[in-house]
């Protein structure tokens, strides 16, 4: 199954006002799932040669808290299409003439950066919500 996460850590002195660090944590991971998922579908919808949809429709986002996922429902052939690579005998991955989309990669390449912005600029919310200023 093609999926990436990224775990947030409770750390410093903002954790004695934990709710409203929760909220935005919940936040950051929500526009960050939400960006993902759109730019895996966006790119998808360009590279499929002969889409059927049911890749298309199995490609989902899971928000739980600050948990936030993106995959494609262990779909059978997701791994061949994201990497072009197919199990072979012994379990070991056989490589195709296919280069595979990497949309799952690059999308998380890409997200990574702008996750430090969403998380930063959700951060500056919550510290104002608390009466402090950012600095930032």
């Amino acid at each position: 199954m093609a999926k990436f996460t990224f775990p947030i850590e409770y750390i410093g002195p903002f954790w004695t006002h934990k709710e409203e660090m929760r909220q935005a944590l919940e936040q950051a991971a929500n526009v960050t799932a939400e960006q993902a998922y759109g730019e895996i579908k966006g790119y998808l919808g360009t590279v499929l040669k002969n889409p059927t949809g049911a890749y298309m429709a199995a490609i989902h986002k899971d928000v739980k808290g600050s948990f936030a996922q993106v995959g494609d429902g262990k779909v059978v052939y997701g791994p061949w299409l994201e990497t072009g690579r197919t199990m072979g005998s012994g379990g070991q991955f056989r490589r195709t003439r296919f280069k595979g989309y990497t949309a799952f990669r690059r999308t998380r390449r890409k997200i990574g950066k702008m996750l430090r912005e969403a998380a930063k600029e959700a951060a500056a919310r919550a510290v104002a919500a608390l009466g402090g200023s950012s600095g930032g």
